[in-house]
């Protein structure tokens, strides 16, 4: 129990003891707060937890990745900077008891949709969506330091829209590869980007069309082989459903698929 609600906004990584770290959002503190979970069990019946104020409120589009010192970074969203921005937290501590912070503007506005993983050279790397670009834009974030203090960024258009529902890995050349959504597909697609550089200043880009329109709801992870395997949602299924997309090439140029029926309406939240 967080407070008296929470639960929204969850990313959970597995810490250097085997137990999970989680990051998940407290709807209920007197501000609106990113809380840090850090489970002592397996299954963390017990546990230690972090309350972290962002500013006066913050906490959404949670993405916790542990860091080469075994502690968590989190990118998560300042709602209340003016502008919104992305907010990255560097723990100095599995529960984040302590911790280092970095706001970083976007544009005008951005830091929904965040999707952090470590580089081959253990800092940051992370896509986000830039709010205020015209058209709307992924972003990509590639930090040199833990906190995200100094970073580079790259501007990815995707068609006339795009950036939303974003999910990141390190390929095996230790440079990003995204699943996104391009929403101004039509219908709505997935969107995949391999980057060529760690800011993703150079990249491939598929787009992937799942029957008459997905792309919601990502969640991509590299295969044994070295290409994505991404779970996305079959908006357009009767019933919706969960789709399954095995990557031939790193940016997806090849693929085989599968949808997957969950009773009668599944696919979000993957």
């Amino acid at each position: 129990k967080i407070n008296t609600s929470g639960g929204s906004y969850n990313s959970l990584a597995i810490g250097p003891d085997g137990y999970p770290i989680i990051a998940t959002y407290n709807n209920r503190a007197t501000e609106n707060q990113l809380e840090v979970i850090k489970c002592n069990t397996a299954s963390c019946s017990s546990f230690a937890s972090s309350s972290i104020k962002i500013n006066t409120t913050g906490g959404y589009y949670n993405s916790l990745a542990i860091g080469p010192d075994g502690y968590p970074i989190i990118a998560t969203y300042n709602f209340t900077a003016n502008p919104n921005q992305l907010e990255v937290i560097k723990c100095n501590t599995a529960s984040c008891s302590s911790f280092a912070s970095s706001s970083i503007k976007i544009h005008a506005d951005g830091g929904y949709w965040n999707s952090l993983a470590i580089g081959p050279d253990g800092y940051p790397i992370i896509a986000t969506h830039n709010n205020t670009a015209v058209p709307e834009q992924l972003e990509i974030i590639k930090c040199n330091t833990s906190s995200c203090s100094s970073f580079a960024s790259s501007s990815i258009k995707i068609n006339t829209d795009g950036g939303d529902y974003n999910s990141l890995a390190i390929g095996p050349d230790g440079y990003p590869i995204i699943a996104t959504i391009n929403n101004s597909a039509n219908p709505d697609q997935l969107e995949i980007i391999k980057c060529n550089t760690a800011s993703c200043s150079s990249f491939a880009s598929s787009s992937i069309k799942i029957n008459t329109s997905g792309g919601y709801y990502n969640s991509l992870a590299i295969g044994p082989d070295g290409y994505p395997i991404i779970a996305t949602l079959n908006d357009t299924a009767n019933p919706e459903q969960l789709e399954v997309i095995k990557c031939n090439t790193s940016s997806c140029s090849s693929f085989a698929s599968s949808s997957i029926k969950i009773n009668t309406l599944g696919g979000y939240w993957n």
